[in-house]
C-alpha cells in the first residue's frame, strides 16, 4: 500500500502540525515575555526592600548609639 505525499489528508495533517507548533512557539514567546516581566518586577521590589531595610538600619543604630552617648555626656 504506498501513500501519496501529496494526497490532501496528509498535506492537511502536515499544516496542522505546523499550526500547532507556530501556536507552541507563539506560547513559549509570551511566556518568556512574562517571566521576564516578572523578574524586573522582582529586582524592583528587592531593590525597595533592600533600600527600606538600610534605612531601617541606620534609624535604629542611630537611636542606639544616641542612647549610648547620652550615657556618657550625663
Amino acid at each position: 500500500m504506498n501513500f501519496d505525499p501529496h494526497d490532501d489528508y496528509y498535506i492537511k495533517k502536515e499544516l496542522d502540525r505546523e499550526e500547532k507548533l507556530d501556536r507552541m512557539r507563539m506560547m513559549a514567546g509570551l511566556m518568556e515575555f512574562f517571566g521576564v516581566v516578572a523578574g524586573v518586577f522582582a529586582i524592583f521590589l528587592l531593590i525597595v526592600l533592600i533600600v527600606s531595610l538600610c534605612n531601617w538600619l541606620y534609624r535604629d543604630l542611630s537611636g542606639v548609639f544616641s542612647a549610648m552617648f547620652s550615657i556618657f555626656k550625663n
